[in-house]
């Protein structure tokens, strides 16, 4: 009976370090507390510290920052975003070549995304507002022009439990920008660089060309001041129009001004919601 009570608090001990807290924080200032399972060269595996037996999730290195175990170390992750295929053929570069460098692109962009989604995922950024939604509610053949292009993952990501907004700003930048609710001050539709309401961008009819539509979001607070976010969902110099009779489909510099319009306006309306309450 003595050794029963000499290695029960010994047995507790260690049944209280196998679910002992790991804490991993992402490069967009997230903190997850979490119990490592395996670590390796390019992922970490883990399940999360309030569900322990829930599924096991992974994360690239890439996306973390440091990894806090419950041992007292610290492990800092200094791994880059990787780098998307850019090799430049010659005018002479055969087909297949031409083909092969375009499928790694393609592969790259869905691996981009399918790890951004499994980080929100994580996160708990439970609703999303990005471009992508809209243009998958397009015809099939405006759809195929359109559906891969890198802008389609543009937008906001919202987890309510914890009043954050996840604001991917950039096709060409995979670190998200992470912004309290409460910070958030204003928020306005852009075209070509002018304010306009999100009422008249949506109503718009216009055959004009144009540049750019985002979306300005002003945060801060007397701690940390203000900054100003802008998403670009369109605007890197190429011009659009929004309808055009005999509208050339397979011109692929022209995009459907009307459905993301549409997203700009449910943006604009989601912040001053959330401004609001």
């Amino acid at each position: 009976m003595q050794m029963i009570f000499l290695f029960f608090p010994i047995f507790c001990v260690s049944m209280a370090s196998i679910y002992a807290q790991d804490v991993i924080t992402l490069k967009n200032g997230m903190k997850i507390e979490v119990v490592v399972q395996e670590t390796s060269e390019d992922n970490v595996k883990f399940k999360k510290y309030d569900n322990i037996g829930s599924t096991v999730y992974s994360l690239n290195k890439w996306e973390i920052s440091t990894i806090m175990y419950a041992n007292g170390s610290k492990e800092e992750v200094n791994v880059s975003v990787p780098e998307s295929p850019n090799e430049s053929l010659s005018p002479f570069a055969s087909s297949k070549k031409v083909r092969m460098l375009e499928m790694e692109k393609d592969n790259y962009k869905k691996k981009m995304r399918s790890d951004f989604e499994n980080r929100m995922n994580i996160c708990g950024f439970t609703k999303r507002i990005v471009v992508f939604d809209y243009l998958n509610s397009l015809k099939d053949n405006i759809k195929k022009l359109h559906a891969d292009k890198d802008w389609c993952t543009v937008g906001i990501w919202l987890n309510y439990q914890k009043r954050l907004v996840a604001l991917r700003l950039d096709k060409d930048n995979w670190n998200e920008v992470i912004v309290q609710f409460s910070t958030i001050r204003s928020v306005e539709s852009l075209v070509d660089g002018f304010a306009v309401s999100s009422v008249s961008l949506l109503a718009a009819q216009t055959s004009e060309y144009i540049k750019s539509i985002q979306v300005r979001i002003v945060a801060g607070d007397i701690n940390i001041g203000t900054q100003a976010y802008i998403l670009k969902l369109i605007g890197d110099g190429s011009p659009f129009i929004a309808q055009k009779p005999n509208w050339p489909i397979n011109n692929s510099q022209y995009v459907y001004y009307k459905d993301v319009a549409e997203c700009v306006r449910t943006i604009v309306d989601e912040i001053d919601l959330i401004m609001n309450n």
